[in-house]
């Protein structure tokens, strides 16, 4: 084979996605631009005080499945964990640091903003850690039987099983932030929600503090409803962007969730990892290749 044939077939290779068995690493390096979702298989876990309801100080914690990466490009879905591929699974905790009576005026509602917890931060190893992404070979994670949310409980433990691939979290971005609105004070109501009521809407944008999936740039536009948010600071935009609903919190069997894991959600998180240096090489080298085949051809 030509030298420019086998240049051409490597940086072809290194574009496109795999049919076989595939890393995280290798799927957001074939698709650069994309988008993870958690298809409504999100648990979480109020830290609560002894009234029940989400205050200051109480924490977010839970653990998370994301099924599916979308090449946010030619909009085309990879399966994640149900076929050959890698599974992903993620757990996070985040403290409440702002609380005010929501802005719809329903009562019983209120608008949150969270900040990192300290303790997380020292649990995960990276200070500001907001949210912990981890790999593994099979999908053994069983989110609706995890018992005692914590390091401690069922989920957890299976989760970080895998190995540690990302850290999101606060590292100093003047656009960082993660909120809810309209969002229920009393955190047993999402206990006894019809699957599916709406509790509530989020945003987050975050920094990456670890990865060994790339890096990311500072490019994914932030929440139009955040509300800190285009205010002349920093330059609008973070490295990773979140946005979903509060669910309510029946299982997939319609029973109602009798574990302390008291709510779920839908959350789609975007972000846009950058090309490395190597790949772009290669790239170089395929074109180069295909336009000497081009000029040999016309002669």
């Amino acid at each position: 084979m030509k030298k420019t044939a086998i240049a051409l077939a490597i940086a072809l290779g290194a574009m496109s996605g795999t049919a076989s068995a595939a890393t995280i690493n290798q799927l957001t390096a074939a698709n650069p631009v994309f988008q993870l979702e958690d298809d409504s298989v999100e648990s979480i876990n109020v830290d609560l005080d002894s009234d029940d309801n989400l205050d200051l100080n109480d924490t977010l914690r839970g653990v998370a499945e994301f099924p599916f990466l979308k090449n946010l490009i030619t909009n085309t879905t990879i399966d994640l964990g149900g076929g050959t591929n890698s599974h992903l699974s993620a757990v996070f905790e985040a403290e409440v640091i702002d609380k005010d009576p929501a802005a719809s005026g329903v009562a019983g509602r209120f608008d949150y903003s969270f900040g990192a917890n300290a303790g997380f931060g020292t649990e995960i190893g990276y200070t500001g850690a907001v949210i912990a992404f981890y790999e593994a070979a099979a999908d053994d994670v069983a989110l609706f039987d995890c018992g005692t949310p914590g390091p401690t409980g069922t989920c957890e433990p299976t989760v970080k099983n895998g190995n540690l691939i990302l850290v999101l979290g606060f590292a100093g971005d003047e656009d960082e932030f993660w909120n809810s609105t309209n969002t229920p004070e009393n955190t047993l109501l999402p206990r006894t929600a019809t699957t599916g009521d709406n509790l509530g809407n989020f945003n987050f944008g975050l920094s990456v503090l670890y990865s060994t999936i790339g890096q990311y740039g500072d490019t994914s536009l932030i929440s139009l409803t955040a509300p800190t948010r285009f205010d002349g600071l920093g330059n609008d935009r973070t490295q990773w962007t979140g946005s979903g609903t509060v669910l309510g919190t029946l299982d997939p069997t319609g029973n109602i969730q009798t574990t302390q894991y008291s709510a779920t959600d839908d959350t789609d998180l975007v972000a846009s990892r950058i090309p490395e240096p190597a790949t772009l090489g290669l790239l170089g080298l395929g074109l180069v290749g295909l336009a000497g085949l081009r000029r040999r051809k016309s002669i």
